[in-house]
Protein backbone atom coordinates (compact mmCIF):
# COMPACT_ATOMS: atom_id res chain seq x y z
CA UNK A 1 0.00 0.00 0.00
CA UNK A 2 1.34 3.52 -0.93
CA UNK A 3 2.03 5.95 1.35
CA UNK A 4 -0.77 8.37 -0.06
CA UNK A 5 -3.23 5.70 0.51
CA UNK A 6 -2.53 4.87 4.01
CA UNK A 7 -2.45 8.68 4.90
CA UNK A 8 -5.78 9.12 2.35
CA UNK A 9 -7.58 6.63 4.49
CA UNK A 10 -6.25 7.68 7.90
CA UNK A 11 -7.35 11.18 6.76
CA UNK A 12 -10.93 9.22 6.33
CA UNK A 13 -11.24 7.67 9.14
CA UNK A 14 -10.83 10.92 11.18
CA UNK A 15 -12.93 12.99 9.35
CA UNK A 16 -15.76 10.00 9.69
CA UNK A 17 -15.25 10.08 13.14
CA UNK A 18 -15.67 14.17 13.36
CA UNK A 19 -18.44 13.80 11.11
CA UNK A 20 -20.39 11.43 13.89
CA UNK A 21 -19.68 13.44 16.91
CA UNK A 22 -20.60 16.96 14.59
CA UNK A 23 -24.16 14.95 14.26
CA UNK A 24 -24.52 15.28 18.16
CA UNK A 25 -24.69 19.13 17.63
CA UNK A 26 -28.22 18.90 15.83
CA UNK A 27 -29.62 17.12 19.27
CA UNK A 28 -30.14 18.79 22.83
CA UNK A 29 -28.17 16.19 24.45
CA UNK A 30 -25.71 13.32 24.24
CA UNK A 31 -24.06 10.01 26.11
CA UNK A 32 -20.59 8.84 25.64
CA UNK A 33 -19.91 5.54 27.20
CA UNK A 34 -16.42 4.66 27.91
CA UNK A 35 -14.96 1.53 28.89
CA UNK A 36 -12.14 1.98 31.47
CA UNK A 37 -10.47 -1.52 31.02
CA UNK A 38 -10.90 -2.84 34.56
CA UNK A 39 -14.65 -3.71 33.95
CA UNK A 40 -16.00 -0.44 34.17
CA UNK A 41 -17.85 1.78 31.85
CA UNK A 42 -17.71 5.82 32.35
CA UNK A 43 -20.99 7.93 31.24
CA UNK A 44 -19.96 11.40 30.08
CA UNK A 45 -23.13 13.33 29.37
CA UNK A 46 -23.60 16.89 27.07
CA UNK A 47 -25.75 18.86 26.97
CA UNK A 48 -26.10 20.61 23.44
CA UNK A 49 -29.92 22.42 24.29
CA UNK A 50 -28.70 25.54 23.89
CA UNK A 51 -29.83 25.98 20.21
CA UNK A 52 -33.19 23.98 20.53
CA UNK A 53 -36.37 25.58 20.77
CA UNK A 54 -36.29 24.89 24.41
CA UNK A 55 -32.76 24.83 26.39
CA UNK A 56 -33.27 22.86 29.32
CA UNK A 57 -31.05 21.60 32.38
CA UNK A 58 -30.18 17.87 32.59
CA UNK A 59 -30.99 17.11 36.41
CA UNK A 60 -31.77 13.29 35.51
CA UNK A 61 -30.75 10.62 33.62
CA UNK A 62 -31.17 6.82 33.23
CA UNK A 63 -29.52 4.11 30.72
CA UNK A 64 -30.35 0.58 30.19
CA UNK A 65 -27.60 -1.66 31.52
CA UNK A 66 -27.09 -5.38 31.51
CA UNK A 67 -24.45 -4.44 33.78
CA UNK A 68 -24.70 -3.59 37.82
CA UNK A 69 -23.64 -1.37 40.75
CA UNK A 70 -24.02 2.30 38.90
CA UNK A 71 -21.91 4.97 40.81
CA UNK A 72 -20.63 8.72 41.10
CA UNK A 73 -17.78 10.39 41.95
CA UNK A 74 -20.04 13.50 41.76
CA UNK A 75 -20.85 14.94 44.98
CA UNK A 76 -24.31 16.54 43.99
CA UNK A 77 -25.55 13.38 42.55
CA UNK A 78 -26.67 10.27 43.36
CA UNK A 79 -26.77 6.80 41.50
CA UNK A 80 -29.19 3.42 41.57
CA UNK A 81 -30.15 0.55 40.14
CA UNK A 82 -33.77 1.52 38.67
CA UNK A 83 -35.92 -1.68 37.75
CA UNK A 84 -39.66 -2.00 36.37
CA UNK A 85 -40.45 -2.13 39.88
CA UNK A 86 -38.26 0.41 41.42
CA UNK A 87 -39.07 2.79 38.40
CA UNK A 88 -42.05 3.38 40.67
CA UNK A 89 -40.55 3.54 44.19
CA UNK A 90 -39.28 6.51 46.01
CA UNK A 91 -35.80 7.85 44.35
CA UNK A 92 -32.88 6.71 46.66
CA UNK A 93 -32.94 9.59 49.79
CA UNK A 94 -36.11 11.48 48.06
CA UNK A 95 -39.79 11.94 48.21
CA UNK A 96 -40.38 11.05 44.38
CA UNK A 97 -40.35 8.38 42.41
CA UNK A 98 -38.98 7.70 38.94
CA UNK A 99 -42.03 7.95 37.66
CA UNK A 100 -43.77 10.89 39.30
CA UNK A 101 -40.16 12.96 38.60
CA UNK A 102 -40.19 12.27 34.85
CA UNK A 103 -43.97 11.79 34.45
CA UNK A 104 -43.37 8.56 32.16
CA UNK A 105 -44.46 5.01 33.03
CA UNK A 106 -41.17 2.78 32.72
CA UNK A 107 -42.39 1.36 29.41
CA UNK A 108 -43.07 4.56 28.30
CA UNK A 109 -39.13 5.76 29.40
CA UNK A 110 -38.40 2.56 27.91
CA UNK A 111 -40.09 0.98 25.52
CA UNK A 112 -37.98 -1.82 25.42
CA UNK A 113 -38.35 -2.96 28.60
CA UNK A 114 -35.12 -3.93 29.52
CA UNK A 115 -34.47 -5.68 32.97
CA UNK A 116 -32.49 -2.69 34.83
CA UNK A 117 -31.16 0.54 33.84
CA UNK A 118 -28.73 2.73 35.98
CA UNK A 119 -30.53 5.77 37.68
CA UNK A 120 -28.49 9.13 38.02
CA UNK A 121 -30.05 12.05 39.40
CA UNK A 122 -29.08 15.76 40.75
CA UNK A 123 -30.07 15.03 44.56
CA UNK A 124 -33.25 17.52 45.54
CA UNK A 125 -35.54 18.92 48.20
CA UNK A 126 -39.27 18.64 47.51
CA UNK A 127 -41.40 21.73 48.57
CA UNK A 128 -43.93 21.64 50.73
CA UNK A 129 -46.81 20.61 48.40
CA UNK A 130 -44.74 18.34 46.80
CA UNK A 131 -45.08 20.23 43.78
CA UNK A 132 -42.36 22.35 43.45
CA UNK A 133 -38.82 20.65 42.96
CA UNK A 134 -35.75 22.65 44.18
CA UNK A 135 -32.15 22.08 43.00
CA UNK A 136 -28.83 23.43 43.53
CA UNK A 137 -27.20 26.08 41.13
CA UNK A 138 -24.23 23.09 39.91
CA UNK A 139 -26.47 21.72 37.21
CA UNK A 140 -25.82 20.44 33.98
CA UNK A 141 -26.84 23.31 31.63
CA UNK A 142 -26.30 23.91 27.96
CA UNK A 143 -23.13 23.60 26.38
CA UNK A 144 -21.85 21.79 29.78
CA UNK A 145 -20.62 18.55 29.88
CA UNK A 146 -20.26 15.85 33.47
CA UNK A 147 -18.18 12.69 33.77
CA UNK A 148 -17.51 10.89 36.73
CA UNK A 149 -20.57 8.32 36.30
CA UNK A 150 -19.45 5.05 36.63
CA UNK A 151 -21.02 1.16 36.41
CA UNK A 152 -19.49 -2.30 35.83
CA UNK A 153 -20.31 -3.56 32.80
CA UNK A 154 -20.01 -3.21 29.12
CA UNK A 155 -21.83 0.12 27.09
CA UNK A 156 -25.73 -0.14 26.37
CA UNK A 157 -27.92 1.33 24.52
CA UNK A 158 -30.91 3.30 25.13
CA UNK A 159 -31.39 6.11 27.46
CA UNK A 160 -33.64 8.78 28.67
CA UNK A 161 -32.46 12.33 30.05
CA UNK A 162 -34.92 14.77 32.28
CA UNK A 163 -34.70 18.06 33.12
CA UNK A 164 -36.41 21.69 33.32
CA UNK A 165 -36.12 24.76 31.50
CA UNK A 166 -32.62 26.27 31.62
CA UNK A 167 -31.89 28.64 35.07
CA UNK A 168 -34.46 27.17 37.13
CA UNK A 169 -33.27 26.22 40.47
CA UNK A 170 -36.63 25.23 41.35
CA UNK A 171 -39.92 24.21 38.99
CA UNK A 172 -43.23 21.82 38.99
CA UNK A 173 -43.15 18.41 38.35
CA UNK A 174 -45.29 19.33 35.43
CA UNK A 175 -42.43 21.60 33.74
CA UNK A 176 -40.27 19.11 33.47
CA UNK A 177 -38.81 17.88 30.15
CA UNK A 178 -37.97 14.35 28.73
CA UNK A 179 -35.53 13.15 25.94
CA UNK A 180 -34.93 9.37 25.12
CA UNK A 181 -33.35 8.20 22.30
CA UNK A 182 -30.52 5.06 21.52
CA UNK A 183 -27.24 4.67 20.73
CA UNK A 184 -24.55 4.33 18.27
CA UNK A 185 -21.15 2.54 18.59
CA UNK A 186 -18.26 4.49 17.13
CA UNK A 187 -15.43 1.44 17.02
CA UNK A 188 -12.08 2.66 17.47
CA UNK A 189 -9.92 2.93 14.29
CA UNK A 190 -6.83 1.14 13.75
CA UNK A 191 -3.46 2.90 14.85
CA UNK A 192 -5.22 5.91 16.19
CA UNK A 193 -5.56 5.94 19.92
CA UNK A 194 -8.37 8.14 21.67
CA UNK A 195 -11.08 7.61 19.67
CA UNK A 196 -13.05 4.92 21.67
CA UNK A 197 -16.30 5.43 22.74
CA UNK A 198 -20.35 4.71 22.33
CA UNK A 199 -21.80 7.63 21.62
CA UNK A 200 -25.30 8.55 22.48
CA UNK A 201 -27.43 10.22 20.50
CA UNK A 202 -30.88 10.92 20.36
CA UNK A 203 -33.82 9.69 17.93
CA UNK A 204 -35.69 12.40 18.71
CA UNK A 205 -38.10 11.50 20.80
CA UNK A 206 -38.95 14.81 23.06
CA UNK A 207 -41.78 15.14 25.70
CA UNK A 208 -42.44 18.21 27.27
CA UNK A 209 -45.46 18.36 29.79
CA UNK A 210 -47.97 21.02 28.92
CA UNK A 211 -49.00 22.65 32.31
CA UNK A 212 -46.09 25.50 33.17
CA UNK A 213 -46.02 27.59 36.19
Amino acid sequence: MSCFLRVRIAVTVILAFAAARGSLADVPASIDETPQGNGATEYTVFNTSGSSAQPFDITLFAVATTGSDPTTTNSKWSAESVDATSWDQDMTGESLTWQQYTGLTYGQAFPLDPAQTNGYFLNYTLGPAGELIFVPLEQLGPGTNLSGFFFQGSPSSTFLVAGAPHGSTQFGVNQVITYSGTSTDVPEPAGIAGLAAVVVCFAGSRRVRQSYF
